[in-house]
């Protein structure tokens, strides 16, 4: 995990901001429940930013995934996980944000780097784009889940589900599916917590991704990978 925070900047004292606290102050009584770590709407500091880590790799490299070049395609995800915002969710469905903190970068965007640390790191040979590849397999995930849970006595665990496809092959193929899902609790009622339980569950469902990615490749015929000619 690592921490980048923003520079200060200062915000002025305007009506419309008052508005919006004391706005902010009757939804957190209507609520009922712990909030202390739920964002209200434009007030407090600049949010610090967050970064996930990939995780070690765990096994030497596997012979034959060398011979393959995998794209790992940007996630596909709904709209409310899109953006940087942390997202916690309530049992109501209500969706909500996480005070005092974004992630670096929008989700997709971060978590398609983490997946290709962490393939890259099981000895695949990586790439975000095509650059010119004549063949090569793609991973294709969709997000489910990305969230923080919440219920009325505060955060309580952090779950992360994915959907994964790789494709492929001659002809051109779905080789194999996957479905991946992990919980971690949140220990305490603070953010660095909440992040800690977000590193948990990716590093659970990125190094299970990367066996089962390791695996599936190991068992295909090397289709190429070689640049076009000009």
């Amino acid at each position: 995990m690592r921490v980048l925070r923003d520079a200060p900047h200062r915000r002025p004292w305007t009506r419309a901001l008052t508005r919006r606290v004391v706005i902010a102050s009757v939804c957190i009584a209507m609520m009922g429940c712990s909030t202390s770590l739920i964002e209200l709407p434009e007030v407090g500091p600049p949010p610090a930013r967050y970064e996930l880590s990939a995780p070690p790799s765990s096994r030497a490299c596997a012979s034959g995934v060398e011979a393959h070049v995998l794209v790992i395609e940007h996630p596909s995800v709904r709209a409310s996980l899109a953006g940087d915002r942390i997202v916690v969710r309530w049992p109501s469905g209500e969706v909500r944000s996480l005070a005092g903190a974004r992630w670096a970068s929008p989700m997709p965007a971060m978590l398609q780097h983490v997946l290709m640390k962490a393939l890259g790191a099981g000895c695949l040979d990586v790439t975000a784009e095509p650059l010119g590849l004549d063949e090569a397999y793609r991973l294709s995930t969709e997000v489910l889940r990305f969230d923080a849970l919440g219920d009325p006595d505060g955060l309580r665990s952090v779950e992360i589900e994915l959907r994964a496809s790789l494709i492929g092959g001659r002809p051109l193929r779905v080789v194999d599916q996957r479905h991946f899902a992990a919980s971690a609790p949140i220990a305490d009622a603070d953010v660095d917590s909440v992040i800690a339980a977000f590193d948990a569950a990716l590093d659970e469902v990125s190094s299970a991704l990367r066996t089962w990615t390791s695996d599936t490749l190991r068992a295909q015929p090397s289709v190429g990978g070689s640049p076009k000619a000009p």
